[in-house]
């Protein structure tokens, strides 16, 4: 039935083709060491340094802390003592890899926090070349995890660092890290560096220095065969002597004109450029790779993302992230799935939350205290005889609420603002209907006069409701009371078919243009820049959203993802990112970087045999504040946390 009521909105609007829906083996690696440190005390972490399956000897072991300070900061160098403990010429200590690429760090440091989270650096050595021989490029890493808890372990962390683990930390911690020792976040925001490092230990097992195919839960596809792609790419230069090995990678992963120096800031390059470091890197790969198996021919871009479906996940219509950093996805199936930020399993049981009043639910929107707000078309998507509702779920997926409305008519899209005020878009009412924090009715009908069927609605920094008029080309705004504001009347040549919209902290209005496949941004109603911008994959866009550095990511039912810097620079390659994706009609970005992405499936593209997937796309935007509703009480929007 919701596939009909896209029929009904396009044969009402006459403007465009479709609305969205209502809405491999591995490499082994060998743990053994032949170390002949000092005996390790509780919290040692032991190891072994391999450049794809070779030891690399006579390597500088670090162990370094994220700062706490701000994003990309310096990162504290923890150890200071221990009789097998050297140090640089800057004063850093450092334990050296053995003959056999084993260390040892024997327990001797302490965490500056009790949350403090530390990684390895291993910078330097001899990949196996002739004695004496070394590779001042080679640098790689590997995520531990929380300092205190590592510390506190009566038996010590073993761990591998190679070119996967230098893959996975690179990409994680990409909206953190610019450089092997510049890792940081802000104090406010270590849920989402924590849940990076989380990201890390999915996308590579410290353990075996491997990548999974699923993630422990089993519902998520790892990308393992791109990161060995990478991986194998960063191997070619770990295993030469730093020169004739290294440079064929440098100098297509050079940003700005600076070239990398090592191979962990090679793969932050790429991490942090996906579709613009690309193509001929895959011809770097040697002829019988240390890690299979790897891509044949060229990607179309460098982003990595892990796969979800099952457990609820079907024909998805909108997704959203709380304070946790977990996603919560609405299904047109009548139900909605919570996928946990830390290891992508479904916190909401194998079937998703089948809460009492879903109906065709389409949009949410989670609240300031983690209660989810829905709205549910009803029967003019499901044929269920039911009018348009809200649904509320508490933060353990419990109904807390189903609230209806004489204002209700096909309500399709929800916003909150920072005080919990509750803003519905009613498609087939062309209205929106705004309700207090309890869900009772404040507003029951607001119109204006060029507002016909809006389905997206966002709220400002100021309280103020956006919606998008999109037969009348058109973005009405509405003051907290109500009434029409001076944002009323957003028109002309930069709109076209507008369809979704998103709001930064300075007040510019981001938008959609189904119709002609541009983006456009707005200020008191004039363009802003050279907007509206096209190209970089842009086609028939639905949703949008900005991260913490003001960028744009757009989702095209055409099947991928594209971006648009804050300066309005389209940077995604012409095909547009993931361009594998199924329908994706709703996007999210969370509080580590990482961007969420809902595909329809078949609902939404009947040639398709797919049921519909969420796509966590790891590290390739800025983090922001979550949920939205904070972002917004907090003049947050599209600002890092």
């Amino acid at each position: 039935m919701l596939a009909r009521w896209h029929s009904f909105m396009l044969s009402a609007l006459l403007l465009c083709s479709m609305l969205i829906g209502c809405g491999t083996g591995t490499s082994g690696i060998s743990t053994t060491t032949t170390a002949s440190n000092p005996t390790l005390k509780p919290g040692g972490i032991t190891g072994i340094v391999h450049g794809g399956q070779q030891p690399v000897s006579s390597s500088h072991i670090y162990l370094y802390a994220v700062a706490t300070n701000g994003y990309a900061q310096p990162a504290a160098s923890l150890l200071s003592t221990g009789s097998n403990v050297q140090f640089d010429t800057n004063g850093n200590g450092y334990v050296a890899s053995d003959s056999g690429g084993g260390f040892n760090i024997t327990g001797d440091y302490n965490c500056p926090t009790s949350t403090s989270l530390i990684y390895v650096l291993a910078l330097g050595g001899n990949p196996g070349l002739s004695a004496g021989t070394n590779n001042a490029a080679i640098a790689l890493a590997a995520a531990l995890g929380n300092c205190t808890t590592i510390k506190a372990n009566a038996a010590s962390t073993n761990v591998v660092i190679n070119e996967i683990t230098t893959v996975a930390a690179a990409y994680a911690l990409a909206g953190f890290m610019t450089a092997p020792t510049q890792a940081g976040a802000s104090s406010t925001n270590l849920t989402g560096i924590t849940n990076a490092f989380a990201t890390a230990a999915l996308l590579a097992n410290i353990s075996t220095g491997n990548t999974p195919l699923t993630t422990p839960s089993g519902n998520g596809i790892l990308p393992q065969t791109e990161l060995y792609t990478l991986a194998d790419i960063l191997a070619t230069c770990v295993n030469s002597d730093g020169t004739t090995g290294c440079t064929p990678i440098f100098s297509p992963t050079t940003v700005n004109g600076v070239a990398p120096t090592n191979t962990l800031q090679v793969a932050l390059n790429i991490a942090h450029n996906p579709g613009t470091v690309f193509g001929s890197l895959s011809n770097l790969i040697a002829p019988q790779p240390p890690f299979q198996p790897t891509f044949t021919s060229s990607p179309n871009d460098w982003t990595v993302a892990i796969t979800y479906t099952g457990d609820g996940i079907s024909t998805p219509q909108s997704i959203a992230v709380d304070a946790a950093g977990n996603a919560w996805v609405a299904n047109a199936a009548n139900t909605i799935t919570e996928l946990s930020a830390a290891t992508g399993a479904p916190l909401s049981g194998t079937n998703g939350f089948s809460a009492t009043g879903l109906d065709a639910p389409v949009s949410l929107a989670i609240d300031t205290t983690g209660d989810v707000w829905i709205t549910n078309c009803g029967n003019p998507c499901s044929g269920s005889g039911q009018s348009s509702s809200v649904t509320v779920l508490a933060s353990n997926g419990q109904t807390a609420g189903n609230y209806s409305s004489t204002g209700f008519n096909g309500s399709y899209a929800i916003a909150l603002s920072g005080a919990n005020e509750v803003w519905v878009a009613n498609s087939l009412g062309s209205s929106l209907t705004k309700l207090n924090s309890s869900g009772s009715t404040a507003i029951a009908s607001t119109i204006a006069s060029d507002l016909i069927y809006p389905v997206s609605v966002a709220v400002n920094a100021g309280g103020n409701a956006l919606t998008v008029s999109p037969a009348d080309n058109a973005i009405v705004g509405f003051a907290s009371s109500g009434a029409a504001d001076t944002m009323d009347g957003y028109r002309g040549t930069a709109l076209n078919f507008p369809y979704a919209l998103a709001v930064d902290h300075a007040g510019n209005v981001w938008v959609a243009n189904h119709g002609n496949n541009t983006v456009a941004v707005l200020n008191s109603g004039a363009s802003v820049g050279n907007s509206p911008y096209s190209g970089g994959g842009i086609t028939t866009p639905v949703a949008i959203a900005l991260d913490g550095a003001g960028s744009a990511w757009v989702a095209n039912t055409s099947g991928s993802l594209s971006e648009i810097t804050n300066a309005g620079k389209v940077v995604s390659p012409s095909t547009g990112l993931r361009n594998d994706l199924i329908y994706p009609d709703a996007i999210a970005i969370d509080g580590s970087g990482n961007i969420w992405i809902a595909s329809c499936g078949h609902y939404c593209q009947p040639s398709s045999n797919s049921s519909g997937s969420v796509s966590l796309v790891v590290g390739a935007a800025m983090p922001v504040t979550a949920p939205l509703s904070l972002a917004v009480a907090t003049n947050r929007l599209a600002s890092e946390p």
